[in-house]
């Protein structure tokens, strides 16, 4: 999974989901006219831009909407089964934003972070608590799962 299926699987279980993307994209790509990276920039890394993209697409929608499923008790399982689809077919990248943007704000509040931890497979929480967690200081005073 790339950049782009993973922000489009985010869409698939968003409420309107198609519909925030596409004004999320829109609103990166006025963004970015007003703000061009620099040329060298795009040759050393030519998908900078969607990386970026998602990680605020996943902050400024994705994360909020699992966090309100969690807290209000509304279905988060097709959000969480995306989390562990992120883990098991994304490239590094995608695996990045699982681990800095969603995973660490969700364990800013302990309650839906042990929530979460009780509707993931037990493979995926083992891999939260043993593979990412450990690798990852900001988690250093977070409970496990």
């Amino acid at each position: 999974m790339n950049e782009r299926e993973c922000a489009k699987a985010m869409a698939a279980v968003l409420p309107h989901g198609e519909a925030l993307l596409e004004a999320h994209l829109q609103k990166w790509q006025l963004w970015d006219e007003q703000h061009p990276v620099e040329p060298q920039r795009l040759k050393k890394d030519p998908g900078y831009d969607h990386r970026v993209m998602l990680h605020l697409f996943a902050g400024d929608v994705f994360t909020p909407h699992l966090m309100k499923c969690l807290e209000t008790g509304t279905d988060a399982a097709p959000c969480l089964r995306l989390l562990e689809r992120m883990w098991q077919e994304g490239n590094g990248f995608v695996r990045n934003v699982l681990d800095v943007t969603i995973l660490e704000r969700l364990s800013d509040d302990q309650a839906l972070w042990q929530a979460a931890g009780r509707q993931v497979s037990p493979m995926f929480r083992e891999i939260v608590n043993r593979v990412i967690m450990p690798g990852n200081s900001v988690y250093a005073t977070v409970r496990p799962m």
